[in-house]
């Protein structure tokens, strides 16, 4: 990587977020997750059987339960590299929400994305406002976006800007038409309603970069 491009990668913070079965989720009511891990034996397949939890103390026994169906029901395509005839210990995300217990079964897991290229930052860093110019303007926005089989960014929302009214969140709608991922999976098949959340911070560009 250049130097030019080391600087506006410091300038420029992009992350990727991902979670289990996000589309049930009420927007004024997120679902909290948390990880219990499972110790089982790995079957032919590979699959899970026999699973036990570990430190289950103080969790509700129905949802225990229900997430030891949810990590034997795990499709084989999930544990490549696993060896039939060992036990290992297989963390699972829980919620103790009492939605939980009725999601669809069985559990979707949508897992993050990975970059099909890298960003290309040069072209991003020059979508900065032309009007927050003069004030030397640093601003964040946060982006969410429905990633496409693919590897498109679609039906972007502004979803939080911190200096709102100088063309940021219109920066970072534009930025996103210029970045593609290797589509997200839902269990092990690419799936055009995974959803990413991209932070991006916009600095002001600095005379002689």
């Amino acid at each position: 990587m250049s130097t030019r491009a080391q600087r506006i990668c410091a300038l420029l913070a992009i992350s990727l977020f991902g979670g289990a079965a996000a589309a049930h989720e009420p927007p004024d009511k997120p679902m909290l997750w948390k990880s219990l891990t499972f110790r089982c034996d790995v079957a032919e397949g590979p699959n899970l059987e026999r699973c036990a939890p570990l430190k289950a103390k103080g969790i509700d026994p129905r949802i225990v339960a229900r997430s030891r169906l949810d990590v034997e029901g795990i499709p084989s395509c999930r544990l490549s590299g696993l060896t039939p005839g060992t036990t290992v210990n297989y963390p699972f995300p829980y919620s103790e929400d009492p939605r939980f217990l009725t999601l669809p079964r069985p559990l979707v897991m949508i897992t993050n994305p990975d970059w099909a290229e890298p960003p290309p930052l040069d072209a991003i860093a020059q979508l900065y406002p032309k009007q927050a110019v003069a004030a030397g303007l640093t601003a964040r926005v946060v982006i969410s976006c429905r990633v496409a089989a693919s590897g498109e960014a679609q039906d972007c929302k502004v979803v939080e800007e911190t200096a709102p009214g100088n063309g940021f969140g219109e920066a970072g709608l534009k930025a996103m038409t210029l970045m593609r991922f290797k589509p997200q999976k839902r269990d092990c098949t690419p799936t055009d309603d995974g959803t990413i959340r991209i932070p991006l911070v916009f600095a002001p560009p600095r005379s002689g970069r």
